[in-house]
C-alpha cells in the first residue's frame, strides 16, 4: 500500500477570503514539482497550480478549498482538466461563476448566487439543485448526464447537453431553453413565464407541462413519434391541429384566485426522435408530494 505525502498553503486573496490548496504525491520528489503560482490581474487574483497529470501510480492530485463571507460578491473562475467541482454558496457571497472542464463531476446544491452561474465541460455529471440566481443558469456539456432541479432564475435557464441524458424538474425562470442532438430528455413541471423551448434531433423528450401552465403550446416531430395526453381532471385544453408530425393547441388555465395567468409558450421539436407531452393533474397525490414547499 503506498502512503500520499501532502502539503497545505493557505492564500489570502483578499480580506475574509482565504483558498486552501492541498498537494499529495506519492515522493517528496513528486511532491516538489507541484508549484502553485499567484498572480495579481486587474479584476482580482489568478491562483494555478502546475502540476503533472494523474498519476495512480504515485497518487498525484490536488484540493482547492474557497471561503468567501456572506454578501461579498466575488466573481470566480474555475478551470481544470479532471476533476471533481462542488459549491455551497449562501446569501450572495458568489457574484458570477464560470466553471470549465473538461471531464469532471460537478455539483451546484443549496446556493443563493447574486448574478450567474455558467457550467462548461466536454465530459461531466452535472447536478445543480436548490439554487436560486439573481440573474442566469447556464449548462453547457458536450457528453454526460445533466439533473437540474429546483432551480429559480430571475433571467434565463438555458441547459445544453449534446449526447447523453437530461432531467429537468421544478425549474422557474423568464425563459427556459434546452438543446440536445443525441439525448434522452425529461421535463417535469418546468415554468418559464414567457418562453419554453426544447430541441432534440434524436432520441426521445418527455415534458409534463407546468401545473399552471396557460398559453399555446407546439410539439413537431416529423419522422419520430409524437403522443399527447392530459390528466381527465385537467381542464381547459383545447388541440387546434393534430396530424402525425405536430401537434398545436392551447390551455385556458385560471387559478384558484379566479383569474388566468400570463400567457406562456412552450415549443418542443424532436427531428428523428419522440415526444411525449403530458398535462398532469396538480391534485395528485404524487404532485402534492413532489410539489416545492
Amino acid at each position: 500500500m503506498l502512503l500520499a505525502l501532502f502539503t497545505s498553503a493557505l492564500v489570502r486573496l483578499r480580506r475574509n477570503v482565504s483558498l486552501t490548496i492541498r498537494t499529495y504525491a506519492g515522493t517528496e520528489t513528486l511532491l516538489g514539482t507541484m508549484v502553485v503560482e499567484k498572480t495579481p490581474i486587474a479584476t482580482g487574483h489568478r491562483v494555478v497550480l502546475h502540476a503533472p497529470s494523474f498519476d495512480w501510480t504515485h497518487c498525484q492530485h490536488a484540493s482547492f478549498e474557497l471561503i468567501v463571507p456572506e454578501n461579498a460578491n466575488v466573481d470566480l473562475k474555475v478551470q481544470a482538466l479532471l476533476g471533481k467541482v462542488d459549491f455551497r454558496v449562501d446569501h450572495n457571497a458568489l457574484r458570477h461563476v464560470l466553471v470549465h472542464t473538461k471531464a469532471a463531476h460537478i455539483d451546484v446544491s443549496h446556493s443563493t448566487i447574486g448574478g450567474t452561474v455558467r457550467v462548461e465541460s466536454e465530459l461531466a455529471y452535472v447536478r445543480v439543485r436548490n439554487v436560486t440566481a439573481a440573474q442566469d443558469v447556464i449548462v453547457d456539456v458536450r457528453t454526460g448526464y445533466l439533473d437540474s432541479r429546483y432551480v429559480d432564475a430571475k433571467g434565463t435557464v438555458h441547459t445544453s447537453l449534446r449526447y447523453g441524458k437530461a432531467s429537468l424538474q421544478h425549474l422557474n425562470a423568464v425563459s427556459v431553453r434546452h438543446e440536445s442532438e443525441l439525448a434522452h430528455v425529461s421535463l417535469w413541471n418546468v415554468d418559464a413565464t414567457a418562453n419554453l423551448t426544447v430541441r432534440v434531433d434524436y432520441g426521445a423528450l418527455n415534458v409534463a407541462a407546468a401545473e399552471d401552465f396557460h398559453g399555446r403550446f407546439a410539439a413537431r416531430s416529423p419522422y419520430g413519434f409524437l403522443t399527447y395526453r392530459h390528466a381527465d381532471q385537467v381542464q381547459g385544453v383545447k388541440v387546434t391541429r393534430e396530424t402525425l408530425a405536430v401537434i398545436e393547441g392551447n390551455v385556458a388555465h385560471v387559478g384558484t384566485s379566479g383569474v388566468a395567468t400570463v400567457p406562456r409558450n412552450m415549443d418542443l421539436d424532436a427531428l428523428y426522435g419522440s415526444i411525449d407531452l403530458f398535462f398532469p393533474n396538480p391534485g395528485t397525490k404524487w404532485e402534492r408530494d413532489h410539489r416545492r414547499h
